[in-house]
């Protein structure tokens, strides 16, 4: 079995980069929830908004992938042209940090203003959680072999 993967589910591989990118996500979600929460606001707001922030993350990744990225020896764009079906193929690969971190915002934007908390108090809680989110998915690169 490929040292990449973690266990098999259903006739469907689960990698280990996979696993560590997730507890990535949950862990700075937790944190950005706790600083919310010291700075005033109900926790609950980063937690009810966390499918939008890192549903706006993973698409923006992949939207930075796939426009700047190489494939093939190809320029991103010139290979996804002729090959669209498999944009959404995330499991072949393909996450940039700069289009997630873009689209990210995003929804910390939509967050915020729905729930009508200052974009700076939101913008710092998320940042402590993105900086150790970073940190915990960089191990997924190196169990991925890229590294």
């Amino acid at each position: 079995m490929d040292s990449r993967v973690a266990f098999n589910l259903f006739g469907l591989d689960v990698y280990w980069y996979g696993i560590i990118l997730t507890t990535g996500m949950m862990v700075s979600v937790y944190l950005a929830a706790m600083e919310l929460g010291r700075r005033g606001y109900a926790r609950s707001i980063l937690w009810d908004g966390a499918i939008l922030v890192l549903g706006l993350s993973i698409l923006g990744g992949r939207l930075y992938h796939v426009f700047s990225e190489y494939n093939d020896g190809t320029p991103g764009w010139s290979y996804y042209r002729v090959h669209p079906l498999e944009i959404l193929d995330i499991r072949s690969g393909g996450l940039g940090v700069f289009g997630g971190i873009a689209l990210g915002a995003v929804g910390c934007i939509i967050l915020a203003y729905r729930h009508k908390v200052p974009y700076g108090a939101m913008a710092d809680s998320v940042g402590v959680g993105l900086i150790m989110g970073q940190a915990i998915g960089r191990w997924g690169n190196y169990a991925n072999q890229e590294l």
